[in-house]
């Protein structure tokens, strides 16, 4: 009698287009729903209303002060400050970017454009947890398309739009 696998769901490793197929239809997607984004640095913004504006000032602030600070943005909430834990930055993402933009100062214009570069690529990366979970009922490409369809109803809503920085 052959082993049994360890899963019930074990399946082939090998090469499966669909996988590729839903991989590049996602990079398309977003690169044609985010293409004024993506391919002028600097000059367009995810959200510019709200708490999304406060976010990217934060994020700026934050960027531009010395790694000596800590986690402590001082540009808002005068005389004390903010954390970066309570706002709405991603503050390990955030804090990556800060060390990277204090190592090289040449990206410090470039600060807010890596974190939506970062942020962009989050969704697309989150491709294999929806496939992971919907595995087990559907293939990967019906999870990606379904995930290229929530991530295209959320860009009709936050469509880049040109904002100051």
């Amino acid at each position: 009698m052959p082993p049994l696998p360890a899963s019930p769901l074990a399946r082939d490793r090998s090469f499966d287009p669909w996988f590729v197929g839903s991989v590049l239809l996602q990079v398309l997607l977003l690169l044609i729903v985010f293409r004024s984004l993506i391919f002028n640095p600097g000059e367009y913004l995810i959200v510019t209303h709200y708490d999304g504006i406060k976010s990217y000032f934060s994020i700026a602030s934050f960027l531009r002060q010395p790694l000596s600070d800590g986690m402590l943005v001082m540009g808002h909430n005068y005389p004390f400050g903010e954390y970066m834990y309570y706002t709405d930055c991603t503050p390990v993402l955030t804090q990556s970017l800060h060390v990277l933009v204090q190592a090289f100062p040449a990206l410090e214009p470039y600060g807010l454009y890596l974190y939506d570069l970062f942020i962009l690529g989050a969704w697309r990366s989150a491709r294999g947890c929806c496939t992971a979970l919907c595995v087990p009922w559907a293939t990967g490409l019906v999870a990606g398309a379904a995930e290229c369809g929530i991530a295209l109803a959320g860009a009709a809503n936050d469509a880049p739009a040109r904002g100051p920085h």
